[in-house]
């Protein structure tokens, strides 16, 4: 079988994963966390706002303050492009450590669940599936 073929069957069988039925099921896991999730969600909005201001405020730069060679304003200007740099990382930052968390507390609920499901498996099951 050539390269190409095994490519094709491999992308159908990880296409296959992707079921809404699974979907569905691993959500069920969020929902103890949905706050955290919700609030990450926020910060990913926010943070997706700000990263589009950015080039509007090269433009504002270039066309109010570098064209004009003009420098009344500039400090506070750039001040200003600071902070949107500021709050992105930050926004990025939180936002990044809270679905970590987040799907660090999912995966230890999934395996805490398989756990329990094997403790309580007959010692026959365990001579039929070694």
């Amino acid at each position: 079988m050539s390269e190409e073929a095994k490519n094709i069957n491999e992308e159908a069988a990880i296409e296959k994963t992707y079921d809404l039925r699974v979907t569905r099921r691993l959500l069920r896991y969020l929902k103890p966390y949905w706050r955290l999730t919700a609030v990450a969600l926020v910060l990913t909005f926010l943070t997706n706002i700000l990263i589009s201001l950015q080039p509007y405020f090269t433009k504002v730069a270039v066309d109010d303050f570098i064209t004009p060679q003009k420098t009344d304003g500039i400090w506070l200007f750039a001040f200003a492009f600071f902070c949107l740099f500021l709050f992105r990382f930050i926004f990025s930052y939180i936002q990044e450590i809270l679905l970590n968390v987040v799907g660090q507390k999912v995966m230890f609920d999934l395996r805490t669940q398989i756990f329990t499901k094997l403790q309580e498996q007959e010692v026959a099951y365990y001579d039929k599936n070694p």
